[in-house]
Protein backbone atom coordinates (compact mmCIF):
# COMPACT_ATOMS: atom_id res chain seq x y z
CA UNK A 1 0.00 0.00 0.00
CA UNK A 2 2.49 2.19 0.80
CA UNK A 3 4.66 2.02 -2.81
CA UNK A 4 1.37 2.31 -4.35
CA UNK A 5 0.86 5.74 -2.90
CA UNK A 6 4.40 6.79 -3.02
CA UNK A 7 4.24 5.64 -6.52
CA UNK A 8 0.68 7.93 -7.36
CA UNK A 9 2.47 10.60 -5.38
CA UNK A 10 5.69 10.37 -7.77
CA UNK A 11 3.51 10.19 -11.25
CA UNK A 12 1.05 13.35 -9.91
CA UNK A 13 4.21 15.16 -8.92
CA UNK A 14 5.49 14.34 -12.00
CA UNK A 15 2.56 15.72 -14.03
CA UNK A 16 2.22 18.89 -12.01
CA UNK A 17 6.24 19.14 -13.23
CA UNK A 18 5.68 18.72 -16.71
CA UNK A 19 2.13 20.99 -16.65
CA UNK A 20 4.48 23.78 -14.93
CA UNK A 21 7.38 22.90 -17.62
CA UNK A 22 4.84 23.63 -20.21
CA UNK A 23 3.09 26.62 -19.03
CA UNK A 24 6.32 28.32 -18.73
CA UNK A 25 7.22 27.69 -22.48
CA UNK A 26 4.12 29.20 -23.33
CA UNK A 27 4.19 32.22 -21.73
CA UNK A 28 8.27 32.71 -22.72
CA UNK A 29 7.07 32.15 -26.67
CA UNK A 30 4.14 34.42 -26.21
CA UNK A 31 6.12 37.12 -24.80
CA UNK A 32 8.95 37.10 -27.71
CA UNK A 33 6.26 36.62 -30.74
CA UNK A 34 6.05 40.49 -32.24
CA UNK A 35 2.61 40.77 -33.98
CA UNK A 36 3.09 43.25 -37.23
CA UNK A 37 1.01 46.16 -37.57
CA UNK A 38 -0.77 47.28 -40.07
CA UNK A 39 -0.80 50.00 -42.05
CA UNK A 40 -4.12 53.06 -41.55
CA UNK A 41 -4.40 52.54 -45.48
CA UNK A 42 -4.60 48.19 -44.55
CA UNK A 43 -7.50 49.14 -41.73
CA UNK A 44 -8.99 51.21 -43.96
CA UNK A 45 -9.45 48.69 -46.79
CA UNK A 46 -9.96 46.07 -44.06
CA UNK A 47 -13.25 47.64 -42.76
CA UNK A 48 -15.14 48.92 -46.03
CA UNK A 49 -14.56 45.11 -46.83
CA UNK A 50 -16.51 44.47 -43.64
CA UNK A 51 -19.13 47.75 -44.90
CA UNK A 52 -17.85 50.12 -42.25
CA UNK A 53 -18.21 53.84 -43.24
CA UNK A 54 -14.55 54.92 -42.97
CA UNK A 55 -13.54 58.82 -41.71
CA UNK A 56 -10.35 60.42 -41.63
CA UNK A 57 -9.59 62.82 -38.84
CA UNK A 58 -6.11 63.31 -39.37
CA UNK A 59 -6.49 66.87 -39.91
CA UNK A 60 -7.55 66.79 -36.10
CA UNK A 61 -3.71 66.36 -35.62
CA UNK A 62 -2.50 68.75 -37.81
CA UNK A 63 -0.03 70.73 -35.37
CA UNK A 64 1.60 68.12 -34.47
CA UNK A 65 4.03 65.76 -36.24
CA UNK A 66 4.19 62.90 -35.02
CA UNK A 67 0.39 62.03 -35.98
CA UNK A 68 0.98 60.73 -39.66
CA UNK A 69 -2.95 59.33 -39.96
CA UNK A 70 -6.06 58.69 -38.28
CA UNK A 71 -9.57 56.39 -39.68
CA UNK A 72 -12.23 55.96 -37.73
CA UNK A 73 -14.51 53.36 -38.69
CA UNK A 74 -18.31 53.26 -38.55
CA UNK A 75 -20.67 50.49 -38.80
CA UNK A 76 -23.82 51.52 -41.05
CA UNK A 77 -25.99 52.04 -37.98
CA UNK A 78 -23.74 54.39 -36.23
CA UNK A 79 -23.72 52.25 -32.78
CA UNK A 80 -19.85 52.45 -32.25
CA UNK A 81 -16.47 53.62 -33.80
CA UNK A 82 -13.17 52.06 -33.75
CA UNK A 83 -10.43 54.47 -34.00
CA UNK A 84 -7.09 53.71 -35.44
CA UNK A 85 -3.89 56.09 -35.17
CA UNK A 86 -0.41 55.54 -37.28
CA UNK A 87 2.35 57.51 -35.84
CA UNK A 88 5.67 58.74 -37.13
CA UNK A 89 7.54 56.53 -34.25
CA UNK A 90 6.53 53.95 -32.37
CA UNK A 91 6.97 55.57 -28.85
CA UNK A 92 4.30 58.13 -29.70
CA UNK A 93 2.41 55.21 -30.04
CA UNK A 94 3.56 54.13 -26.77
CA UNK A 95 2.94 56.86 -25.31
CA UNK A 96 -1.05 57.43 -26.43
CA UNK A 97 -0.74 54.10 -25.16
CA UNK A 98 -0.20 54.73 -21.73
CA UNK A 99 -2.02 58.03 -21.59
CA UNK A 100 -5.50 56.90 -22.72
CA UNK A 101 -4.80 53.70 -20.48
CA UNK A 102 -4.46 56.41 -17.63
CA UNK A 103 -7.47 57.88 -18.58
CA UNK A 104 -9.74 54.63 -18.40
CA UNK A 105 -8.16 53.78 -15.02
CA UNK A 106 -8.73 56.81 -13.56
CA UNK A 107 -12.36 57.66 -14.80
CA UNK A 108 -13.65 54.09 -14.34
CA UNK A 109 -16.05 53.46 -11.49
CA UNK A 110 -16.66 50.31 -10.20
CA UNK A 111 -14.50 47.96 -12.39
CA UNK A 112 -16.12 45.24 -13.98
CA UNK A 113 -13.43 43.36 -15.70
CA UNK A 114 -9.77 44.75 -16.22
CA UNK A 115 -7.03 43.06 -18.21
CA UNK A 116 -3.52 44.27 -19.93
CA UNK A 117 -0.72 42.42 -21.90
CA UNK A 118 1.99 44.00 -22.63
CA UNK A 119 4.43 41.97 -24.45
CA UNK A 120 7.32 43.15 -27.05
CA UNK A 121 6.12 45.37 -29.51
CA UNK A 122 2.45 45.19 -28.42
CA UNK A 123 0.26 45.80 -25.48
CA UNK A 124 -3.80 45.99 -24.97
CA UNK A 125 -5.88 47.48 -22.25
CA UNK A 126 -9.13 46.66 -22.21
CA UNK A 127 -11.70 47.48 -19.01
CA UNK A 128 -15.32 47.19 -18.50
CA UNK A 129 -16.96 49.24 -16.38
CA UNK A 130 -20.58 51.23 -15.83
CA UNK A 131 -21.69 49.52 -18.89
CA UNK A 132 -18.44 50.54 -21.05
CA UNK A 133 -16.25 48.79 -22.43
CA UNK A 134 -12.76 50.53 -23.69
CA UNK A 135 -9.35 49.26 -24.63
CA UNK A 136 -6.57 50.91 -26.19
CA UNK A 137 -4.13 48.50 -28.20
CA UNK A 138 -0.84 49.32 -30.00
CA UNK A 139 1.31 47.23 -32.57
CA UNK A 140 4.06 48.92 -33.41
CA UNK A 141 4.06 52.94 -34.23
CA UNK A 142 0.27 52.06 -34.58
CA UNK A 143 -2.74 52.15 -31.79
CA UNK A 144 -6.23 51.47 -32.15
CA UNK A 145 -8.66 53.49 -29.58
CA UNK A 146 -12.34 51.85 -28.73
CA UNK A 147 -14.67 53.39 -26.28
CA UNK A 148 -18.15 51.90 -26.30
CA UNK A 149 -21.52 50.59 -24.98
CA UNK A 150 -20.42 46.90 -23.13
CA UNK A 151 -23.48 45.51 -25.69
CA UNK A 152 -21.07 45.90 -28.76
CA UNK A 153 -17.79 44.67 -27.15
CA UNK A 154 -18.31 41.23 -28.77
CA UNK A 155 -18.62 42.44 -32.66
CA UNK A 156 -15.66 44.86 -31.90
CA UNK A 157 -13.49 41.86 -30.36
CA UNK A 158 -14.12 40.25 -33.60
CA UNK A 159 -13.21 43.18 -35.63
CA UNK A 160 -10.01 43.68 -33.72
CA UNK A 161 -9.36 40.22 -34.56
CA UNK A 162 -9.67 40.61 -37.91
CA UNK A 163 -6.60 43.16 -38.53
CA UNK A 164 -4.37 41.09 -36.11
CA UNK A 165 -4.97 42.94 -32.74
Amino acid sequence: MKKQTKLILIIVGSIVALLLIATIALIIALANKEVTPITAEQFKEEMEKRDFMITTATTQFAETDYVKQVYIAIPSDYSYQIEFYEFTEEKYAISFYNNNKDIFERTAGSVKAENEINVKNHGKYAISTNGKYSSVIRVGNTAVYISINDMYKDKVKEMIKRIGY
